[in-house]
């Protein structure tokens, strides 16, 4: 990657005593001249450019090396790079002053390890030499006092050009006999270091270092969120919005990609930070919880998201662009009335009224107190976003993998070894691992545009890293399955958790099932798989036969078997480790056919009784109180398979035993939970113990009635009240 140069033309006006700057106008914007240095061009060594002032200041934590940055930028292809550039702009005509240093930008790169510079020189030229330069339409002469901020590509040329008029007053009432001594360049400096410290502020409601470790990010998370910055951004510090566009749009949000940067841009200087960025990026995240700290600062995002005048408040048009939203992820069909009604309820809910606009202290409080919801499904990367996807480096032919394992000799692994670290500690040759990051993640693309770090510009994963951590989830739950299938004499039997703690471990099974299910359903419903492949059928809850074909298969981890896996369903369902148990609102339905009819049920489904009567039955059937049994309940009963007429509801069935029976023969079912109905001790058991119904309001319409829940945990189904 190549370092820039910036080159800031100035003349002194003595009459208005201020400078005029040589700039050139491109979209809008005012921009400074600048170029790359290419090292691997070969610059004539008798370069004429000189640099007249080596003294920095430094306006970041970080100290200057004494010998490293004079060094750099006094290289002959840095001269000549400036000789180059004013050449081209002034034809060699205009006779100029030497180049001054007055800010330099260096930037490490995790990748490259590695610094990148930005260099800005001065060059001072008389004033009607200057004016010659206003001979094409996009360049542009202008006092440094008529130069407005916004009118600027970026607030550090504002900041610059600042510094550089104190210098030419200071240095002109110098020679007058007065004022004070202003060194002469500016330092600045981005590292991970600068970016990740737990010093730096990002938030008033949330500790980053503590959101990273909740959200799992790895040492290569943040490595590639701090590269992707850099990539962006470089040469310059700050991202405006053409730089950041193509990855929001990559984040699923194409066609609003102003109203992402807006919620980014928590300042509205049109500018972010790479503290904004990463925070930014983060409260997209799926895996970003919505509650207490994060759920805040989501919220100030998702405010700022909506505020489309800026003005620091919602107003009817903008609720309603939210509300609708909303619906439309829950895949709501409202009318446009509906929509109507549900904005004037929002309205009170952030109490204000109807006439007046929604300041973001009362839509953070209502969020808060959870009388306004919806908003965790808002501004969020799309599942098919590549937010925190695999690295993906293009390659052709066998590549050397990064990881060696060691294994016992009962086939477990005790620990993998980073190649790269093994040949930085001596332990191993040349791997060319160096190379490979250097040549293949840090290619340049030729263009004046910012340098590509990859191949593909996206926020990465790092697999290899993962699959190969012994602490990593999935590999501490298979640590823990084998511990599970072992016996430990005088601690435990085999098949049995023994003492470990239960929350936490369920923890994890729910943390792994997300995880799963985020797969699956990214997954096509045709599958192409390549050869070697084990293909197993029905497991129904096996767990032995299970753990015999991982001894047998898979001991090291599925990532060192040379083969694919297929598991074609039917995982937990019976067997002497699973449990199928249905849940429904009223009561099993007079089904022709299996639960899968139920997929069929329409979606929305706005008048139920008269579009589907399955899911009419599933909301209003009942099981027979045998208390109420009559002659005629028994005849309807046994001409209609076990379902009758529901005459105290005047609508849908009762059913029997006869037609629960079938009901869970006919699907594999072991158990029916279900409601719908009031219980005096909040629960019921029915049909020999196979039928519960749970009511969950006490004192229901006046009546002393108790509240329950069921708790189906350890092979058990228990009620709670």
């Amino acid at each position: 990657m190549d370092d820039y140069i910036s080159l800031y033309i100035y003349a002194w006006d003595k009459e208005k005593q201020d400078i005029k700057l040589f700039l050139y106008k491109k979209d809008n914007q005012f921009k400074v001249p600048r170029c790359k240095v290419s090292e691997s061009k070969k610059y004539p060594k008798n370069s004429t450019a000189v640099i007249a002032n080596k003294s920095t200041t430094n306006d970041s934590k970080v100290s200057l090396p004494n010998n490293d940055i004079p060094d750099k930028v006094r290289e002959s292809n840095w001269n000549f790079a400036v000789d180059e550039l004013y050449n081209k702009i002034t034809n060699n005509e205009v006779k100029r002053s030497s180049a001054e240093l007055i800010d330099l930008l260096r930037v490490y790169s995790c990748y490259k390890r590695g610094y990148y510079y930005h260099a800005s020189f001065a060059i001072q030229v008389q004033v009607n030499a200057l004016d010659k330069l206003h001979s094409k339409p996009e360049n542009f002469v202008i006092h440094h006092k008529n130069l407005k901020t916004k009118s600027l590509e970026r607030y550090q040329i504002h900041l610059t050009v600042e510094r550089l008029y104190k210098l030419v007053e200071a240095n002109n009432s110098k020679k007058n006999g007065g004022g004070e001594n202003v060194p002469g360049a500016t330092f600045h400096e981005i590292t991970p270091q600068f970016a990740f410290s737990e010093e730096t502020k990002y938030s008033s409601v949330v500790s980053s270092p503590a959101l990273f470790e909740a959200l799992g990010y790895s040492q290569q998370d943040k490595d590639s969120l701090y590269e992707e910055f850099i990539r962006l951004s470089f040469p310059f510090k700050s991202l405006i919005f053409p730089d950041i566009k193509p990855l929001i749009m990559e984040l699923g949000y194409n066609g609003r990609e102003s109203d992402i940067f807006r919620a980014f841009d928590e300042h509205h200087s049109g500018e972010l930070d790479i503290h904004q960025f990463i925070l930014s990026l983060m409260a997209m995240d799926p895996m970003t919880q919505h509650g207490q700290g994060p759920g805040e600062f989501r919220c100030r995002h998702i405010f700022r998201y909506y505020d489309e005048d800026s003005d620091g408040f919602l107003d009817e048009k903008e609720i309603l662009r939210m509300v609708k939203d909303i619906a439309d992820l829950l895949k709501q069909n409202l009318s446009e009335e509906k929509l109507k009604i549900n904005v004037q309820n929002a309205l009170k809910v952030f109490g204000v009224n109807p006439s007046e606009k929604v300041p973001m202290i009362n839509f953070l409080t209502s969020v808060g107190s959870l009388r306004f919801r919806g908003t965790s499904l808002l501004f969020r990367a799309t599942e098919n976003s590549s937010f925190r996807d695999e690295c993906c480096w293009n390659s052709s032919g066998y590549t050397l993998a990064e990881h060696a394992v060691m294994v016992r000799r009962s086939g477990a692994i005790s620990n993998t070894l980073n190649l790269l670290d093994m040949e930085r500690a001596g332990e191993v040759g040349n791997t060319g691992l160096e190379t490979l990051y250097e040549n293949e993640v840090l290619q340049v693309t030729p263009t004046d545009a910012a340098p590509s770090h990859y191949k593909k510009h996206k926020v990465k994963k790092q697999y290899s890293a993962q699959a190969f951590n012994l602490n990593s989830l999935p590999n501490e739950i298979l640590n823990a399955l084998r511990y599970f299938e072992h016996e430990i004499p005088g601690s435990k039997s085999a098949m049995d958790w023994g003492a470990v703690d239960k929350a936490k471990l369920v923890k994890y099974i729910f943390a792994i099932c997300d995880s799963v299910k985020d797969i699956l359903e990214s997954e096509p419903r045709l599958l192409n798989i390549t050869s070697p492949c084990y293909v197993l059928g029905d497991l129904h809850g096996n767990l032995r036969d299970l753990i015999c074909f991982e001894k047998a298969l898979w001991r090291l981890g599925p990532h060192l078997t040379p083969a694919n896996f297929l598991f074609l369903g039917d995982y937990v369902d019976r067997g002497n480790y699973g449990v199928e148990i249905f849940c429904i609102h009223g009561g099993v339905p007079n089904l022709n056919g299996s639960l899968a009819t139920i997929n069929q049920i329409p979606c929305p489904l706005p008048q139920p009784e008269k579009e589907s009567q399955l899911a009419w039955q599933m909301m209003w059937n009942d099981p027979v109180d045998s208390n109420t049994v009559t002659e005629e309940l028994k005849k309807q009963l046994a001409t209609n398979h076990g379902f009758a007429d529901n005459v105290r509801r005047q609508t849908a069935y009762v059913f029997n035993e006869e037609a629960f029976d079938r009901f869970l023969k006919a699907n594999n079912l072991t158990h029916v939970i279900r409601a719908h109905e009031v219980k005096q001790a909040g629960f019921e058991i029915q049909q020999r113990g196979r039928l519960m119904t749970v009511f969950s309001s006490s004192q229901y319409c006046g009546l002393n009635n108790e509240a329950a829940c069921v708790l189906i945990h350890d092979m058990r189904i228990r009620n709670k009240h």
